[in-house]
């Protein structure tokens, strides 16, 4: 009974890194992406970015952010090929956790974003921590409750500094 809320979310990990996987050929549908997604976060979950909270209180409300922030990222070179890196899993309690995800953005081949570092494939690496929930969220058995993305902001703004303008 111990490893069911690391089960849970370990297995949501597996399918969160498998709907960022349908961004890979940075040609898949915003819109398609976006649900893909969205599925994984509660109705109601909250991100904290920098300091600030940045609440959402409804499906809709997570799919619009979604579709902005995937446009934004291909708008501006940085694409929406997202691949896990590793992740990690603390317990909390019974219905919650706390997962670590290393994601590894990498950068389309032409873009004006790519840094050439002879590695063969340009990428952004970061961390995200998300709080899992146990919750029936009509899709799943549970979902995220937070995000805290700073290291994405920082190591977005550190390659794109105009990402917002």
């Amino acid at each position: 009974m111990d490893n069911d809320i690391i089960d849970l979310a370990n297995a949501h990990i597996e399918s969160y890194a498998s709907a960022a996987a349908q961004g890979r050929d940075n040609t898949a549908p915003i819109d398609q992406l976006a649900v893909a997604y969205s599925a994984h976060y509660l109705p109601t979950w909250t991100a904290f970015s920098l300091g600030t909270a940045h609440p959402t209180t409804s499906a809709e409300q997570t799919n619009g952010h979604l579709v902005y922030v995937l446009e934004l990222y291909r708008r501006k070179g940085l694409g929406t090929d997202v691949r896990k890196v590793r992740s990690r899993v603390e317990k909390v309690s019974e219905t919650s956790a706390v997962c670590f995800i290393t994601w590894k953005m990498v950068v389309p081949k032409g873009s004006e974003r790519v840094v050439d570092n002879d590695a063969g494939e340009d990428a952004i690496e970061f961390q995200d921590v998300y709080g899992f929930r146990v919750a029936d969220n009509g899709v799943m058995k549970g979902g995220w409750e937070y995000v805290v993305p700073d290291q994405e902001v920082l190591a977005v703004l550190a390659r794109v500094p105009d990402l917002y303008g």
